[in-house]
């Protein structure tokens, strides 16, 4: 699984712990979890309502990057194999010809390594943060095309 996707799936699970506690503009909480979210993933963060809201209570405008690596997952071990699955699209009725869509998919049960790295700027508290946010992305989300077909589901 590309870093790129897995950094994706974090960073919109820290937008949605953000947009939960910015309900609430009276606390705190959502300054403290956009500063968060600016050192791991950078700035701009890619979400117009985030990015807003730092640039008015945060007073940040110029870009960086973040300080955590999002490295690409693999497979944890040899108990994995690639299998044959079929979806048929039916165009909305039953009066349509469907056509089968053929595609390889990773057989249920595989298991994923998972890697993050502190760039020289991190400390220890973004690593934890990144990870929270890639567990809760990968286990409330999912990853990947598929997901409402039961594609791409993690579990801790």
């Amino acid at each position: 699984i590309p870093g790129s996707a897995l950094k994706g799936i974090a960073r919109h699970a820290a937008w949605l712990e953000w947009k939960t506690l910015s309900e609430n503009p009276n606390s705190q909480e959502p300054k403290d979890i956009a500063k968060k979210i600016i050192s791991v993933f950078g700035f701009p963060t890619g979400s117009k309502d985030l990015d807003k809201f730092i640039q008015n209570n945060l007073s940040i405008n110029d870009a960086h990057a973040g300080k955590i690596a999002f490295l690409m997952a693999v497979p944890s071990n040899n108990n994995w194999k690639l299998v044959p699955d079929v979806l048929t699209p039916h165009g909305g009725n039953d009066y349509t010809n469907p056509i089968p869509s053929f595609f390889i998919a990773v057989e249920k049960g595989a298991e994923f390594r998972f890697s993050l790295k502190k760039t020289s700027r991190a400390i220890n508290d973004d690593l934890d943060f990144a990870e929270k946010w890639l567990k809760k992305g990968l286990c409330d989300s999912g990853a990947g095309a598929k997901t409402a077909a039961g594609y791409g589901w993690f579990k801790e």
